[in-house]
């Protein structure tokens, strides 16, 4: 069984993917985009995931996450096929998502600092 920093680290890396994709992006281009829109519906899915696998404890430190929509949008986003709106995607992509990951490393630094030193020396290897 995975442990939750290592969850925490998923909810942080997937965010910043997303941040990475959907940056400089309009939402005309990204709705149009249907392999950019499946990537970030991807990375959603895996953010759902950790934060549903999360230990309660670790899952109330993020009081300002709404646990229960973000794993709403997964199960439409898995379940619902075609009928997510990427429009909606889009938002929650540049919306919700940077506060989310912002409070993943909060918790990932006061609760596990050696994974989030271990997360920081990752992020200067591939940021050069």
């Amino acid at each position: 069984m995975r442990s939750d920093d290592l969850y925490l680290v998923d909810i942080i890396e997937a965010g910043e993917a997303i941040a990475r994709m959907v940056s400089n992006v309009p939402v005309e281009r990204f709705v149009a985009d249907e392999v950019l829109v499946s990537a970030v519906e991807m990375k959603l899915v895996i953010i759902a995931e950790a934060l549903g696998s999360l230990s309660d404890q670790s899952r109330s430190s993020m009081l300002e996450v709404p646990v229960r929509e973000v794993r709403g949008l997964r199960n439409r986003i898995v379940h619902g096929y075609f009928s997510v709106d990427e429009s909606m995607i889009y938002e929650v992509a540049v919306g919700d998502v940077p506060p989310l990951v912002s409070q993943a490393e909060r918790s990932l630094q006061r609760s596990f600092p050696v994974t989030f030193a271990r997360l920081e020396e990752r992020r200067a290897q591939r940021d050069g």
